[in-house]
């Protein structure tokens, strides 16, 4: 009923996601040993439906609680400018940090290009028309700022008129992430 080549795709990318965090783990002795992506990519195969009831279960949990700050969509267009500036950061050499500064410090990341609404709507497949007028909105609230060239891109959360909500948002989210990881390497380890 699924397409294979998309279940293939999120396969790879959570199986990639969660060897990354089991070196981390592991340098970190949270868990017994290093997983590599093949490894876990062959164990999310054999036990799909365990990985994929806790991978919506994550899900439900992220974006639910993300809602009571604004609605999905919004959620959508900012989380993807905020990645777009977090990727695009990679040219600077500078020490990671957390998530706190990155909430705080967002907006001073990118000096480079922002999105502009008609790549947000092709990316997020929400049509360019609700773009537009969600990133009216979150502009207003001061979630987006735009550029010259009407490109997008984090402005500072800590002044938004959200910021209230969304900082305890975000870190009930890290929560979820941190059980959806731990969740996922116990089934890993588990001999089913």
């Amino acid at each position: 009923m699924i397409d294979r080549k998309i279940l293939e795709i999120q396969i790879y990318n959570v199986s990639k996601f969660l060897s990354k965090f089991s070196i981390f783990f592991a340098q970190n002795k949270f868990f017994v040993k290093e997983v590599n992506r093949e490894q876990i990519k062959k164990d999310i195969d054999e036990k799909f439906l365990i990985y994929l009831t806790k991978f919506l279960d994550f899900q439900i949990a992220y974006f639910a609680n993300l809602k009571t700050v604004m609605d999905i969509e919004s959620t959508f267009i900012t989380l993807l400018c905020a990645l777009n500036t977090l990727t695009s950061n990679g040219h600077k050499n500078e020490k990671p940090l957390s998530i706190r500064k990155i909430f705080y410090r967002m907006h001073e990341l990118n000096d480079g290009i922002g999105l502009n609404a008609t790549s947000i709507s092709e990316i997020t497949k929400i049509p360019r028309t609700t773009v537009i007028r969600k990133i009216a909105h979150l502009e207003k609230i001061g979630m987006l700022k735009k550029d010259k060239f009407k490109r997008y891109r984090p402005d500072d959360f800590t002044t938004s008129k959200v910021s209230n909500k969304l900082m305890p948002a975000m870190e009930n989210n890290l929560e979820f992430l941190g059980v959806f990881f731990s969740q996922c390497l116990e089934t890993y380890s588990a001999r089913i």
